[in-house]
This record gives C-alpha cells, sequence and structure tokens, in this order.
C-alpha cells in the first residue's frame, strides 16, 4: 500500500495505546555448600567448594560466582550452621541483583592447630640454689599472628642431678580469651643439670722429734 492510501485510512481512527509491563524476574539458583576444613588460622572465613543442585539453574553469558561461608566462631569446631554469602560478576560488575541464590549447607570445621614446643636446657655447679630456665623454642609450627603463648616454667632443680625442665602454657587471643583448646601442643623438655662443686682439701703438716708416741695433726 502506499504512504497516500495508509494515511488516508488512519484518520478515519482514533487511537488509543495501553501498555503492559515487561518484567524480568530474579534467576533461581540453588547451591550445595561442599563439607570443607582447614586448620584453626584465627578467622571464620572459608571459601567454600560448591555444586550446583539438580534443581537449580545455571549461570548465564560469561557470569560466574564467589561464595564465601562464615563460620559463627574462628575455634576449633564443626559447624553445621553458618552464614553464607555469594556474589554474580561478570569481569568486575557485580550481576547479583539479577539472581535469587539459596544455599544447602554442609560441615564446616575448623581443626586444631599443632605446634612442638621445647624448653630450654641449663647447667651449672652446685650452689644451693634452684636452677631455673624460662627459655623456650618452637620446634616446629608456628601461632597465629596474634595469639599470644604464656610460658610457665615449672622445672626446678638444687642439688646434683638431672631433671626436666618442664612447663605449662595458657594461649590467648587479642581479646585477651583463652584459647588453648585451638592448639595441640606436644611438649619436649629441655635437661636441668647440677654438677658437683669441685672443692680440694689439704691437711697440715706437722714435725717432731721422736718421743715414742703417734703425732697427728
Amino acid at each position: 500500500l502506499s504512504d497516500f492510501f495508509v494515511a488516508s485510512r488512519k484518520k478515519n481512527y482514533e487511537f488509543s495505546y495501553e501498555f503492559e509491563k515487561l518484567e524480568i524476574e530474579k534467576r533461581p539458583i540453588d547451591l550445595d555448600i561442599l563439607y570443607m576444613s582447614k586448620i584453626y588460622d584465627g578467622n571464620n572465613e572459608f571459601m567454600p567448594d560448591f555444586e550446583h543442585s539438580e534443581i537449580s539453574n545455571g549461570l548465564v553469558l560469561d557470569h560466574y560466582l564467589k561464595v564465601v561461608a562464615y563460620a559463627p566462631s574462628p575455634n576449633v569446631g564443626i559447624y553445621n550452621e553458618y552464614e553464607v554469602k555469594a556474589w554474580v560478576y561478570s569481569g568486575l560488575k557485580d550481576l547479583t541483583y539479577n539472581y535469587e541464590i539459596s544455599f544447602n549447607l554442609s560441615e564446616l570445621e575448623i581443626i586444631i592447630r599443632p605446634i612442638t614446643i621445647k624448653s630450654a636446657s641449663a647447667t651449672r655447679i652446685y650452689d644451693g640454689t634452684p636452677l631455673t630456665n624460662g627459655n623456650y623454642e618452637i620446634i616446629s609450627g608456628s601461632f597465629v599472628v596474634g595469639d599470644i603463648f604464656e610460658f610457665l616454667n615449672t622445672g626446678t632443680i638444687t642439688n646434683v642431678g638431672v631433671t626436666d625442665n618442664t612447663f605449662n602454657y595458657d594461649i590467648y587471643n587479642k581479646d585477651k580469651e583463652e584459647i588453648s583448646k585451638n592448639y595441640d601442643v606436644t611438649k619436649e623438655y629441655g635437661k636441668l643439670i647440677v654438677t658437683p662443686r669441685p672443692i680440694t682439701i689439704k691437711s697440715a703438716s706437722a714435725t717432731r722429734i721422736y718421743d715414742g708416741t703417734p703425732l697427728t695433726n
């Protein structure tokens, strides 16, 4: 039809318009958070592995997920209830608002941290006073930055002999909370040794003319 014909017919009508809404709903994503464990590190944050559940939609285009789980505590334990946050990105652009993300939780576990502590040794000649040594060294492992190790020396010896340089300990976090349960401390003991005190004794001399009796001094 020519433009003239169409125009001539349109004048016979008065058009009005009603617009319906176009709505894009959030895309549902359902994630299975997989079991994860880590050695105590003073932090409650996990970067867990995850899978899309059987009922989950996939991501679209080049979108990818970042998932972080937060245990209720940074201390050693098994956690079945915890917070999970997830973000969807395309490159560096956050597109999370386009998705409705739900989670199915597995256990998070924080495992006790191993460390070996050895007390120092000491040796001296007997002097009648107690021999102690409050020094120590870390043989293996390490403490989390910010945790405080208090070495409580109990080994002592006064008389000649050998004994273990025994010790106890307390461990605190930066908030002064006692957290020794987060560490598996293996103790190794140095030795405290007191050796005999050398002494030389010389008897006195004596001289006399023979008189038939024993001479002593």
